[in-house]
């Protein structure tokens, strides 16, 4: 129970009246230094654990706490010397090692101690990511030697943990600072190929504004084959990040995600059906994604706004239908694994297996639901609505694939239980068997009725 000052004060003046020699008061002065700490009056806290330390002055504990208080008061110097004459006296406290070390970085004017207590904290703490900033942040400031120190220090920490997403971003940031545009590229789709950061909001950040200004060089723009190498990655970037975005961020990023995926796919329309080639099979599969997720965010923003369910439970449905109604990629046999899908194959699993259940799930009858949003939606009119609703009255639509997209084609056709439980199978294979996904499967069969539903979920779970 924390005291008062009044308290800290009787009690302090009660143990002083009671001492038989002058020379033990000062003994008592850190234990009065914690009450008084732990009341607020950091003033007094500090007069007694420094009349303390003129007769303990070998106490490592209370020149730690001593450099607190001037941590506190933001008197970093001070703070300093405290915590360097408490690691003199002991020097097994890894942490406030790392905490000199911390200080002397963060401030403004270059101190000559930082790198030699960074290296001291760097040997008692080995791998911690802590120091790795430490030291990036120093070697930042020293300009083109340090950027090649840099270069070594992120290359080793790469080699340390592959999958750590800010050391990734930091060497393609130091790629694009230096101008060397084409090595960051190159480690960007490096990474993406093994498929380690698929959840960080930040990596895909980078790798989105990474992509858009290489292929921005009329050096690029004019290689037509790798132009569209290129914009197929930045395709799949743009799917990725809106994925994220929604299932870590509020409404209005969600939207800026969206309408970014969904200006790129427009402004890609007539470049990707020129050739029936990757970045049209790409093309194609998004198409699904940009629509799933755009219900998805419908969903959100009713949730946000307050809005009734059915103002956009029809929209929502309609997006779900056209995503899992877009057609499938052709299966493609590698000679190294026959039998093993591809990513692309993966991502429509994933993309109907979501939006399959979703639309079993959005009603009790859910056929008539389907039936009824066709008819009414399946139109121009329904297509005006929808982007009215995602991005509002005020919208251009000209740069808009949701706006000008063909939706003619969908159709009544509602998804089978028996291929739900296929693509769930490969959306599992996708999601590298994660707990959260397979739960959220359980429960939309679970809802969905059918008792052989689960049966099948475990069996495809099963490595």
């Amino acid at each position: 129970m924390r005291r008062s000052k009044v308290e800290v004060d009787r009690y302090v003046s009660s143990v002083q009246s009671s001492s038989p020699s002058l020379k033990e008061k000062p003994v008592k002065g850190f234990l009065f230094a914690k009450l008084y700490f732990e009341a607020k009056e950091y003033e007094l806290a500090k007069r007694h654990v420094s009349e303390y330390l003129k007769v303990q002055e070998r106490d490592p504990k209370a020149h730690k706490f001593l450099g607190q208080l001037y941590e506190r008061e933001g008197d970093l110097n001070k703070a300093i010397g405290c915590y360097k004459r408490s690691v003199d006296l002991n020097p097994a406290q890894r942490d406030l090692v790392l905490k000199v070390a911390e200080l002397l970085v963060s401030k403004e004017e270059c101190d000559s101690r930082a790198e030699f207590w960074v290296e001291k904290a760097a040997k008692l703490l080995p791998g911690n990511p802590a120091i790795f900033n430490l030291k990036e942040r120093l070697l930042s400031r020293q300009g083109q030697q340090g950027w090649n120190r840099l270069f070594d220090l992120l290359q080793a920490e790469l080699a340390a943990r592959p999958a750590d997403a800010h050391v990734n971003l930091k060497l393609v940031q130091l790629f694009c600072q230096d101008g060397r545009l084409e090595e960051a590229v190159k480690h960007c789709l490096a990474a993406e190929k093994r498929g380690v950061l698929n959840h960080s909001l930040d990596w895909y950040t980078i790798v989105l504004r990474t992509l858009q200004e290489y292929l921005a060089q009329p050096s690029v723009s004019s290689n037509e084959k790798m132009c569209r190498r290129l914009q197929r990655e930045l395709l799949l970037a743009h799917c990725s990040l809106l994925r994220i975005t929604l299932s870590q961020s509020s409404v209005q990023p969600s939207l800026d995600a969206l309408r970014g995926f969904d200006e790129a796919m427009q402004t890609l329309s007539s470049v990707a059906a020129r050739h029936m080639d990757d970045l049209w099979e790409v093309f194609v599969e998004m198409r699904g994604h940009l629509y799933m997720h755009a219900a998805t965010l419908l969903l959100k923003l009713a949730q946000d706004r307050q809005q009734t369910w059915r103002a956009v439970i029809d929209l929502a449905a309609l997006c779900y239908l056209l995503a899992y109604q877009v057609p499938r990629p052709k299966p493609k046999v590698t000679k190294r694994d026959q039998s093993a899908p591809q990513p692309l194959e993966l991502l429509a699993n994933s993309r109907q297996s979501q939006a399959g259940h979703m639309l079993l799930n959005l009603s009790t009858d859910s056929s008539t639901l389907i039936r009824e949003v066709v008819e009414a939606f399946g139109n121009r009119s329904g297509q005006d609505s929808l982007f009215e609703l995602l991005f509002g009255p005020q919208a251009s639509a000209a740069s808009s694939f949701i706006a000008n997209d063909d939706i003619h084609s969908v159709n009544t056709t509602a998804p089978e239980l028996s291929q739900l439980a296929k693509w769930d199978a490969g959306s599992i294979l996708l999601h590298g068997g994660n707990l959260q996904h397979l739960s959220w499967l359980g429960l939309q069969w679970t809802s969905s009725g059918p008792k052989t539903g689960p049966a099948r979920l475990a069996t495809a779970a099963l490595p």
